[in-house]
């Protein structure tokens, strides 16, 4: 299974040389609508009511809170991802075959790749969910992937805009509880160096290096620029983005 990462240079240049990759917690995301909601439960007076509203409130935020995200996606052709996460065509595209990388582990990932297609609606779900949970898992403290809590994963991390359907995206999440909040530490969904950019946490979780299998450059990258990645990816197939001259799509040429 083949995803692609959307990043700047620089970020491109670390993921590679450090074979680790950031998740992100949801909060940190530009949209809200991805922070976490736990829907109520129906109650039957409105004492209990309150309490309810509490007990969800409290596990939304202990879902946003212990979750990381890595955002992939479908396409590495799509002229809208270049330009809002490429750095505006002056950035890579990362090729991450994600069965090498472990992030279609069951083990490991709270979502893994296979189970991580977002969906993409015009309408919120509302109301207490459908299914019934038979296996129980702890909030903030799952590390694998529970089936039967599915529809759960869906409502709480793999719902989005319709507006945001071009991006085709593809996520997995990670638990992030017994993590320490900074530096180098491991938990059950792996080893992770904790880093801040730009007044924000990224969880940067390690994987093998031979998962990447491709990288491409945008259109705006220097010459000087991509004889330098060539070299520093050395085993990597590095292929530059040029813009089409009949149509508004861009064509691809591997860099010798």
């Amino acid at each position: 299974m083949i995803l692609y990462k959307y990043a700047s240079i620089s970020a491109a240049r670390q993921i590679f040389s450090s074979a680790r990759i950031g998740f992100s917690r949801p909060g940190f995301f530009n949209d809200p609508f991805d922070r976490p909601h736990v829907p109520t439960s129906a109650t039957t007076d409105p004492i209990s009511g309150v309490f309810e509203e509490i007990r969800a409130n409290a596990k939304s935020h202990l879902w946003e809170e212990l979750t990381a995200i890595l955002s992939l996606t479908r396409s590495y052709s799509n002229a809208l991802m270049w330009a809002h996460y490429a750095d505006s065509h002056a950035g890579a595209v990362v090729e991450i075959n994600v069965e090498r990388a472990g992030f279609t582990d069951i083990g490991t990932n709270m979502i893994p790749a296979q189970f991580g297609t977002v969906v993409y609606s015009r309408h919120r779900t509302n109301g207490p969910f459908v299914s019934n949970f038979d296996e129980e898992i702890v909030v903030g403290a799952t590390h694998r992937f529970v089936l039967d809590h599915y529809e759960k994963w869906q409502r709480l991390f793999l719902t989005k805009p319709l507006e945001w359907a071009y991006e085709e995206e593809v996520r997995v999440a990670k638990c992030l509880n017994g993590l320490e909040p900074k530096g180098n530490s491991a938990n059950e969904s792996g080893n992770c160096t904790t880093i801040e950019i730009n007044n924000r946490p990224l969880h940067c979780f390690e994987f093998p290096r031979e998962a990447i299998t491709r990288l491409f450059v945008g259109a705006r990258v220097s010459g000087t620029e991509v004889a330098a990645l060539k070299e520093e990816c050395a085993e990597l197939p590095v292929i530059q983005a040029a813009l089409d001259d009949v149509r508004y799509e861009m064509r691809f040429q591997a860099i010798q």
